[in-house]
């Protein structure tokens, strides 16, 4: 089910906000193509991302540097991680919703999802 998490004009393009859901934390960034919406932990060591660094292209971990893309969720290094994904909308209002479908668990560097 879609929630209102945040709207557009709280988030700009170019910058990114940590959010919780239904107690999971997720990580919203607002690209030139649209919103996208990540889990907010490192699939290393579980820091938040949304306290790392965010250059417009590439989220970086604070804690151990583990890169990934802003578009896609995608691992840079290393490449082969993906952070999980959630869907989102946003309406003519410029209302942010997202979609929590269940729980992402990240077990050896494996993407698990619970529903």
């Amino acid at each position: 089910m879609f929630k209102k998490v945040a709207s557009t004009d709280s988030l700009w393009i170019g910058e990114r906000m940590g959010v919780v859901i239904d107690g999971f934390p997720v990580l919203l960034v607002h690209m030139d193509d649209g919103v996208h919406a990540f889990q907010d932990q490192c699939p290393h060591a579980g820091a938040l991302l949304s306290e790392g660094y965010f250059d417009g292209v590439t989220i970086t971990c604070a804690r151990h540097l583990w890169q990934f893309e802003a578009k896609t969720g995608k691992g840079v290094n290393p490449m082969c991680v993906q952070l999980g994904r959630y869907a989102v909308k946003v309406d003519e209002s410029g209302d942010i919703w997202v979609d929590i479908p269940g729980k992402y668990v990240m077990q050896g560097g494996e993407k698990d999802e619970t529903l």
